[in-house]
């Protein structure tokens, strides 16, 4: 299972439906485990009102603001599963389930109130 790819599917999946997302990854040193982590941030573009001292005027600008931080690719994998679920009508019928043990990403399949199991090998 590649991660990376799958988080890349997921960031062009939210992209088709008008919401935009980045991720920005960072690496932190812990004097306490004597080592580095990766850390990732998810950002969503947003639209804020900024108020512009030139014109004396509040205006909309699009920024992107910091969401969700995490330690791991998989919990950045499931918070945009989250986030392509929310985001569309009528209660998608994909879900994401991950097996911690296996790192196997599993997709539920909701139909006509069947629930079935499929393994998915890369892509959505």
């Amino acid at each position: 299972m590649n991660v990376a790819q799958n988080i890349n599917k997921l960031l062009y999946a939210l992209k088709q439906k008008g919401l935009l997302y980045k991720i920005n990854s960072f690496q932190i040193y812990s004097e306490k485990n004597d080592k580095f982590f990766t850390k990732y941030q998810i950002q969503k573009r947003e639209q804020i009102e900024v108020y512009n001292r030139d014109i004396e005027k509040t205006e909309i600008q699009q920024r992107y603001i910091v969401k969700k931080e995490y330690y791991s690719k998989i919990d950045v994998m499931k918070y945009l599963a989250e986030e392509y679920k929310k985001g569309s009508e009528a209660n998608e019928w994909r879900v994401w389930q991950i097996n911690r043990k296996t790192k196997k990403v599993y997709r539920l399949l909701y139909r006509n109130s069947k629930r079935k199991r499929q393994c998915n090998n890369g892509g959505i």
